[in-house]
């Protein structure tokens, strides 16, 4: 059946806490019909892959958050299905368990198709060669992620100063005064400048740093923003909301 092809993952799985890791995988894989010579074998291998083969003994609910979504996993893989379907698979795992599942993602997509949903825009340049932005329920884009980024119109960078805020406001209102360039106020002493394509990047850049050099503002880092996920992923949504508006 179809159903027996795919392996979800839902956020934050809810997993019978008086069982055993074990016992818990055997039941799933007694539930697809599995033998009990590919069952036994295939959960010890599972549960090497996820990490929790020396948790074998503790009951499921004295389990940490990632400890739960690697039984998750493993719990998705039982009857090896050809497409995995997993929701915010990293969503409050800690660091070590984060990049656990996103080293595990990317050797699982070598020989299945796996779909991962997620807000965390640093992951997808991790584990995608194919993605799909939905907004509002609508699906907006779809095609490599290499695709989504040249769709930026500007190329941009952000710049963290010192000195007073009403003198980074005058500095931005400066910069909107050039030719090609805006900026706006980001969080905290910062400015963010946007160029345009037509615009050279250097040259838009040093102009912007002499108006800094003339003000009473110290430049304390530079970071570049260009073809930046997240800047391509709110540009995809600021062009929706406005094709919105006129439709």
């Amino acid at each position: 059946s179809v159903r027996a092809q795919i392996g979800y993952l839902p956020t934050n799985p809810k997993l019978p806490g008086n069982l055993r890791p074990i016992e818990y995988l055997d039941l799933l894989g007694k539930l697809s019909r599995l033998p009990h010579q590919v069952r036994k074998p295939r959960i010890s291998a599972l549960l090497r892959a996820v990490g929790l083969l020396t948790a074998t003994e503790q009951r499921i609910h004295t389990f940490s958050t990632g400890m739960c979504t690697r039984l998750g996993l493993a719990a998705s893989l039982v009857a090896d299905p050809p497409l995995l379907l997993w929701d915010e698979p990293t969503a409050g795992l800690d660091p070590t368990a984060r990049r656990f599942t996103l080293d595990l993602i990317r050797e699982l997509g070598k020989t299945k198709t796996v779909v991962v949903a997620t807000h965390i825009l640093s992951d997808i340049d991790q584990i995608c060669d194919h993605l799909g932005v939905m907004h509002e329920g609508r699906m907006i884009f779809t095609g490599s992620m290499q695709d989504m980024k040249r769709r930026l119109r500007r190329d941009g960078f952000s710049l963290e100063l010192e000195g007073e805020i009403d003198s980074i406001r005058v500095l931005a209102q400066e910069v909107n005064n050039m030719e090609g360039i805006d900026a706006h106020l980001g969080p905290g002493q910062t400015l963010l400048v946007r160029i345009d394509n037509d615009r050279g990047r250097a040259r838009a850049l040093a102009e912007v740093l002499k108006l800094i050099d003339d003000s009473k503002l110290s430049l304390q880092a530079v970071h570049s923003g260009q073809n930046a996920t997240e800047n391509a992923y709110l540009q995809l949504l600021q062009e929706e909301e406005a094709h919105g508006f006129h439709r």
